[in-house]
């Protein structure tokens, strides 16, 4: 199946929310880091931020018909760091977010923040549709990619996009978590 891609629209917001809770609501790095009793409101709150802040960046992604949706960031160089914005994040999400960070590659990177398809479209070929075109494009430029995965599952299909594991990181008493890297191609590397 082939799916249409093009970028989030402020009117995609409501029907994305809930599209990322729905895909992440047993996520352990988002049970962990918002841990409360109103967690489906506060988070779907937070991804309706985050969202606006890559609308802003144009580093978001959809398919056409809101099957998935992936988030970039650094993918336009020219972007400014719109940076996402909540009322109250919780602690444990700072803390999680401070220990990620220290693990990223210090070389430049494009950073795939979210990859999200709604549960009842899992296994058609969306996350594929959404990625592998800019993963193509990046590689043929020169750029790596970094991710981070909650979830050993998923670890198999990152593989087959090339990515490697680069290190296994355990967000305190959270979740443990795997950074994963994909290198550029070697014709541009030799370019």
């Amino acid at each position: 199946m082939s799916f249409e891609t093009r970028a989030v629209e402020s009117k995609d917001v409501p029907i994305l929310s809930r599209l990322l809770f729905d895909a992440f609501a047993r996520s352990p790095f988002f049970m962990w880091t918002f841990d409360t009793t109103d967690r489906e409101h506060v988070l779907t709150d937070y991804f309706e931020s985050v969202l606006h802040s890559s609308i802003q960046t144009g580093e978001a992604f959809v398919t056409a018909g809101l099957e998935g949706l992936a988030i970039w960031e650094g993918l336009k160089t020219d972007a400014p760091r719109a940076q996402a914005t909540s009322s109250s994040r919780p602690i444990n999400y700072v803390q999680a977010i401070s220990i990620l960070k220290r693990f990223r590659p210090i070389e430049p990177h494009v950073y795939l923040s979210l990859l999200a398809t709604a549960p009842r479209e899992q296994r058609r070929g969306v996350a594929r549709a959404l990625i592998c075109p800019v993963l193509d494009d990046l590689s043929y430029r020169g750029f790596n990619v970094y991710l981070e995965t909650d979830r050993e599952v998923n670890l198999r299909f990152y593989r087959g996009l090339g990515f490697e594991i680069t290190r296994q990181i355990q967000l305190g008493a959270g979740p443990l978590m795997w950074g994963m890297k994909r290198g550029c191609s070697r014709a541009a590397q030799s370019s």
